[in-house]
């Protein structure tokens, strides 16, 4: 009996991996198509800066747009049950993961600090990571 149910444990631990790499890899070739497009589209360095710049911004409303849609779901449960902790777990973790995505991409910044595209691959980084948030908070929702 304990057997199985450490089987199960197990499958159920892999499912999640694999829905999570699934994600990812999905998150990242949106991304990849958004900044391939800015480089495409741009004449200049200057001008795929901005162009990452704009896309970041729409990014980032469309991640808010998801947060603010999974917060109307918790706020009715909070309603249905009293219990205030999954919506405030729910805004904390967020919290954490602005930062986490602030800080990964500031990494890649350093790390190409000595090139040009510092600040471009920081863009990047950002819209990457934005859009794998947006991505689990998709999955999350269905």
């Amino acid at each position: 009996m304990v057997r199985s149910h450490k089987n199960v444990m197990v499958i159920i631990l892999l499912a999640g991996l694999t829905s999570f790499t699934a994600i990812a890899e999905s998150a990242k070739a949106k991304a990849n198509k958004l900044i391939e497009n800015c480089k495409t589209n741009s004449a200049s360095q200057t001008a795929y800066a901005i162009c990452l710049d704009e896309t970041e911004k729409q990014v980032l409303r469309e991640l808010q747009t998801w947060i603010v849609d999974a917060e109307d779901k918790l706020t009715a449960q909070v309603n249905n049950t009293g219990n205030q902790s999954m919506l405030s777990e729910f805004k904390r973790a967020n919290a954490h993961y602005d930062k986490f995505i602030e800080s990964q991409c500031r990494s890649v910044f350093f790390q190409n600090l000595t090139s040009s595209e510092a600040a471009s691959k920081f863009r990047a980084c950002k819209i990457t990571k934005t859009i794998q948030r947006i991505e689990q908070l998709k999955e999350e929702s269905e």
